[in-house]
C-alpha cells in the first residue's frame, strides 16, 4: 500500500502593474518503496496579465510519464441586471473562469482538461423581501 509524503510551497515572484508570476514547486516521495522511485517533482509556473488572461506551465519528474504540460484561462468578472430569483432575490454579479490544459501521457497521447468555475456570486435582496422571508 503507497504512503506518500509530500511538501511544497508557492511563491510569487513578480508583481508589477498588469504582470503577475506565479511560481510553485512540490516533491514527494512513497515512503515504503524508496528504492523504486526515489522522489517525485511537480514544479509549474503561472503568468496573468491584469487578473485577466492566464498562461499555465509546468514538468513532472519520476512519473511513469515524465514531461511538460501548459495551458491557459481568462477569468471573467460579468456584472448583471434585473436577473431575478425565486421572485425575491436579485443575481447581481457572478465571476467565472474559463481554463484548459494539456498534460502528455506517453504512448497514450495527451490529455485535455477543460474546466468551468463560477465563484462570487452575489445575490441582492431588498428590505421588504428579507421582512417576507422572516414572516
Amino acid at each position: 500500500m503507497p504512503v506518500d509524503f509530500a511538501v511544497g510551497g508557492t511563491l510569487e515572484a513578480f508583481n508589477h502593474l498588469a504582470h503577475r508570476i506565479i511560481v510553485s514547486l512540490e516533491t514527494a516521495s512513497d515512503i515504503i518503496s524508496l528504492k523504486k522511485i526515489p522522489f517525485r517533482l511537480n514544479s509549474g509556473m503561472e503568468y496573468s496579465f491584469r487578473n485577466f488572461i492566464f498562461l499555465r506551465g509546468g514538468y513532472r519528474y519520476g512519473y511513469s510519464f515524465n514531461g511538460f504540460s501548459g495551458g491557459g484561462g481568462i477569468k471573467i468578472n460579468y456584472s448583471l441586471s434585473k436577473i431575478v430569483l425565486l421572485k425575491k432575490y436579485e443575481l447581481s454579479s457572478i465571476d467565472f473562469d474559463l481554463s484548459y490544459a494539456v498534460v502528455p501521457y506517453g504512448d497514450f497521447g495527451f490529455n485535455h482538461y477543460f474546466m468551468i468555475n463560477f465563484a462570487n456570486i452575489r445575490i441582492k435582496t431588498g428590505a421588504d423581501d428579507i421582512e417576507e422571508i422572516l414572516e
